[in-house]
């Protein structure tokens, strides 16, 4: 039964909030000097009906103390279920006291229209923390502002036509496929390349009497001479597709199935051709 009763003192005192002297002040207008208090551990819900804005020159100052230095003191005004709000950040003046200015006209375009138009009072609340003191972290609602409907006038008009405010639709992005073949620049100076291979192939061949029609591949180097004939064929066969379209890495693909039986046969029909001429 002790241990129970030592708990809940303990939760007690961790729930308990050390801000205290909570009040809000008129500071001009006819309710100049007017004072309402906050019992911040007491309230169950916002006050209604306390604060009432007769002209948009009005302004407040909310105040409190705190046992602890604060990191954080806030106040939002606007309307929380809509995840709407405007944030004035306290000052600390030289007799401890945490103090928000509350100018009126300074409120967003849409939190006035929203409360003066469409008349939905703005929620004032107080958010609060400390490092050293937990007891000092509190977010409490505290007030409703309501506004005199003939404000309308006054309040400096907002357009949501942009739909800049609430939820953003969902945004998708088609990135760049990547290139399936090489510039044109390369590919005409890998193409060029390859044509001066081959015409320098068929000069070096002239130039060695290898295109007389005496000197004529017969036999086994006949069959040879053929096939590299064809494999030549074929080189220009995957790079006329590789102009139509085909990918640079199917291009390769095929380029090397043919440069292996390319290479091993070129090299016995010129070694064995050589001997012969």
């Amino acid at each position: 039964m002790q241990s129970i009763l030592l708990a809940f003192f303990a939760i007690i005192s961790c729930v308990y909030a050390t801000i205290s002297d909570t009040t809000l002040q008129f500071t001009n207008g006819p309710k100049k000097g007017e004072l309402i208090s906050f019992d911040l551990i007491g309230m169950e819900s916002p006050l209604e009906g306390k604060v009432f804005v007769e002209n948009m020159k009005q302004k407040l100052s909310l105040s409190f103390k705190a046992d602890s230095t604060l990191v954080q003191n806030s106040l939002l005004v606007g309307y929380p279920s809509e995840n709407l709000e405007q944030t004035f950040i306290g000052t600390i003046g030289n007799d401890d006291k945490y103090t928000f200015d509350i100018d009126i006209s300074s409120f967003a375009p849409i939190l006035l229209n929203s409360a003066v138009v469409e008349d939905k009072p703005l929620l004032i609340t107080l958010v609060t923390a400390s490092e050293s003191n937990p007891q000092d972290n509190l977010i409490k609602e505290l007030f409703y502002i309501e506004f005199n409907k003939n404000l309308v006038a006054e309040i400096p008009k907002f357009e949501n036509s942009n739909g800049k405010l609430g939820p953003k639709k969902e945004i998708y992005h088609v990135f760049n496929t990547p290139p399936k073949h090489a510039s044109k620049f390369l590919a005409t100076i890998f193409s060029m390349i390859i044509l001066s291979s081959i015409l320098g192939l068929i000069a070096s061949f002239a130039y060695t009497g290898a295109l007389k029609i005496d000197n004529l591949p017969s036999g086994l180097n006949l069959i040879r001479f053929i096939i590299l004939t064809c494999l030549t064929v074929g080189f220009e066969f995957v790079f006329v597709k590789y102009y139509l379209g085909v990918s640079i890495f199917d291009t390769l693909l095929h380029a090397g199935f043919i440069f292996l039986p390319f290479l091993f046969l070129g090299t016995k029909f010129l070694r064995t051709f050589g001997n012969d001429i």
